[in-house]
C-alpha cells in the first residue's frame, strides 16, 4: 500500500469515526471527501496553527471561518453537507485546480474501494451495513 493509499484510508477512518454504525453511503462519502477538500487547502494555502501543519478538518473550520465570519462554535454545530454547501467556492477552485485533477480521479478511485461493503474497511459491523445496503 502506497502513502496516498494510506492517506485515503486514513480519511476513510476518520470520516467513520463520528459513527457508530454504518450511516449510508452518502453521509460516508461527503465526509471523506471533505477531509479531502481540507488537505487541499492545507497544503495549497500553506496554513498552518501554532507552528505546526493544521489538519484537513482545521482547514475546512478555517476556511468556513474566513469566508463567511462564523465562530468555531456554529462550525462545530453543522453536518458535513451544510459545511459541503458553504464551501461551494472552494470546491469550485479545488474541481479547478489542475495540479490536483488527477488526482482527484485517483481519490474517487480509492473511495469506490474503501466503501465497497464487500471488500472495502471493516470499520462497522457487518450487520449494521447490511441494513443499509438495499437488496
Amino acid at each position: 500500500m502506497d502513502s496516498f493509499e494510506k492517506r485515503c484510508s486514513f480519511f476513510y477512518q476518520q470520516a467513520a469515526e463520528k459513527y457508530s454504525e454504518y450511516p449510508g453511503a452518502e453521509l460516508i462519502q461527503t465526509s471523506y471527501r471533505l477531509l479531502w477538500l481540507g488537505e487541499w487547502l492545507r497544503l495549497t494555502h500553506s496554513w498552518h496553527q501554532q507552528f505546526s501543519p493544521c489538519s484537513p478538518r482545521e482547514a475546512l473550520e478555517y476556511a468556513l471561518i474566513k469566508q463567511h465570519q462564523w465562530t468555531p462554535e456554529i462550525i462545530q454545530s453543522m453536518s458535513d453537507k451544510e459545511m459541503s454547501l458553504a464551501l461551494t467556492d472552494y470546491w469550485t477552485a479545488f474541481a479547478a485546480d489542475p495540479e490536483w485533477s488527477s488526482k482527484q480521479w485517483d481519490i474517487e478511485k480509492q473511495l469506490d474501494r474503501l466503501d465497497d461493503p464487500y471488500t472495502g474497511m471493516d470499520i462497522w459491523p457487518k450487520s449494521t451495513q447490511a441494513s443499509a445496503i438495499p437488496a
